[in-house]
């Protein structure tokens, strides 16, 4: 078995809004905005690039953010990783080195 985590570090876009599915369970849509920093190639200058991540959460975690997350507030981080590292030898398997 293995997990795949991605953790989110940005602004919430709208203030969430709790909506119930007709089996009860509460269900919460977020649009979170995270800016990344980077250097232009043509003019040598940095830019930053904003990039929106839509987020579904259920149950017990959609009414916890939809009582606690307001709009502006920094709630989540996410990791970038380089999926194209080099693949080495890991005991009986290989292994990823992700930058």
């Amino acid at each position: 078995m293995s997990v795949n985590k991605v953790i989110i570090l940005g602004r919430v876009g709208a203030n969430p809004e709790v909506k119930y599915m007709p089996s009860g369970n509460a269900v919460v849509n977020l649009s979170i905005a995270t800016n990344r920093k980077f250097k232009n190639q043509d003019t040598g200058s940095y830019d930053d690039k904003t990039e929106w991540h839509r987020v579904v959460f259920f149950n017990k975690p959609a009414e916890t953010i939809g009582q606690y997350v307001k709009r502006i507030r920094k709630k989540f981080k996410r990791i970038d990783p380089d999926f194209s590292a080099i693949e080495t030898r890991y005991g009986s398997g290989y292994r990823w080195n992700v930058k």
